[in-house]
């Protein structure tokens, strides 16, 4: 009996100091490993997307959506990378685009600095509210959406972060940029020559950049209200060795935000969003066939005023997750000039319509499944100098 205490004894001993000295061996590979890995890796997938029926001046129909998936990767504390792919149903198979990639290193607590393509930080819409799920609305306000009135994406590099000033908070960006390209189309003899932005600028057209930036001011310690100014000036923004050359661009935006939560007077929560767009570019002449000179010059603006409401108090469930939603939008562009070249043909006639200016009425009720999650049911009237056009729809938006 003795002998077997003994050995149970032996064995509990040599158990256990085996286990101190695989422990031991463990950490101290566990450390040789932590110091030769690079660094931390988190992965995210995150992104949006919506769908459901639509009908816009007596067509309807059901649609699917963009699907958008943002992916988020963290290597160590430092290093941060996020990207958005947007998917899209079009005629017989789907349209595949890269809203922006780009990577970003943390270089303090106050400044971030940015590189590749992102979100042009130009008013607060583009660059914080356009997602589906986000947007109160199933459309975008005229002039904010696949209109744009100013620039929507850069491919650059951006030095952005925030701060407290007393009670009051700051955020910021500014940024360098290939900037806009201006494109004429001065080759149609059947119409003036028009002018056209395009911001996809891949390789700088010539060795001119946009430099530009946003700053946003809270200056309630709730952050309840936010002002934001953003300009964006290029001197250059014609095609390396044009003959329109030296062309300068000025684009700048006012945005507000006040956002008040639980206020018992009304039993809810108030949402109110305004923005104003601004976009010039320099005079100049384009010599047309007959050796005259046509002076172009154009100063765009876009602007909206939403309200939205969600009687978040009440004591009904089904009442404290709807959302009622008002919006007015409105599209100002410079008219081309009279021409005795111009000759009136069905394309020209619908291409002057797209571009006349239009405002905009918009109603909505969202009932939010959860905090990223509606059904969103919207009625709209775009007037026009020509007629108005009515669009009802019902979407189901989702954040992921």
């Amino acid at each position: 009996m003795k002998k077997e205490v003994l050995l149970y004894v032996l064995f509990i001993f040599a158990f256990s100091t085996g286990t101190i000295f695989a422990q031991s061996y463990n950490d101290e590979e566990k450390k040789q490993l932590d110091y030769i890995k690079p660094g931390t890796t988190n992965f995210l997938m995150r992104g949006y997307s919506h769908a459901g029926f639509e009908a816009i001046d007596g067509n309807n129909s059901f649609i699917s959506g963009a699907f958008a998936p943002i992916f988020l990767w963290q290597q160590g504390e430092k290093i941060l990378f996020e990207g958005e792919l947007e998917v899209e149903f079009e005629g017989d198979g789907a349209q595949f685009a890269l809203e922006y990639a780009n990577i970003s290193y943390i270089l303090n607590d106050y400044t971030t600095l940015r590189v590749g393509n992102f979100l042009t930080p130009f008013g607060a819409f583009n660059d914080r509210i356009h997602p589906a799920w986000i947007n109160k609305l199933s459309t975008a306000p005229l002039g904010m959406g696949h209109d744009p009135v100013g620039p929507t994406s850069e491919f650059g590099v951006e030095l952005r972060g925030a701060s407290s000033i007393g009670e009051a908070k700051m955020n910021y960006s500014l940024y360098l940029s290939n900037g806009a390209v201006l494109e004429v189309n001065d080759e149609d003899t059947l119409k003036t020559p028009s002018t056209s932005i395009n911001g996809l600028n891949f390789e700088d057209n010539n060795n001119e950049k946009a430099i530009g930036g946003r700053f946003g001011f809270l200056p309630f310690n709730n952050s309840a209200l936010e002002v934001g100014l953003s300009a964006q000036y290029t001197s250059d923004i014609s095609d390396r060795d044009s003959e329109y050359d030296g062309i300068a661009s000025l684009n700048y935006a006012v945005d507000v935000s006040y956002v008040k939560n639980s206020i018992s007077a009304i039993k809810g929560s108030i949402d109110l969003k305004a923005q104003w767009n601004q976009a010039n570019i320099d005079e100049f002449g384009i010599v047309l066939p007959d050796g005259d000179e046509l002076i172009i010059k154009q100063e765009n603006s876009a602007y909206y005023a939403q309200l939205a409401y969600r009687p978040s108090l009440s004591k009904s469930t089904f009442l404290s997750s709807l959302e009622f939603t008002g919006r007015y939008s409105g599209i100002n562009l410079t008219e081309p000039p009279a021409d005795e070249h111009d000759i009136a043909t069905p394309e020209v006639e619908e291409e002057e319509h797209q571009e006349a200016d239009r405002t905009q009425w918009a109603f909505g009720i969202n009932y939010w499944i959860s905090w990223r999650s509606a059904i969103k049911v919207s009625y709209q009237v775009t007037d026009s100098d020509e007629d108005s056009i009515p669009g009802f729809y019902l979407h189901y938006a989702l954040g992921f």
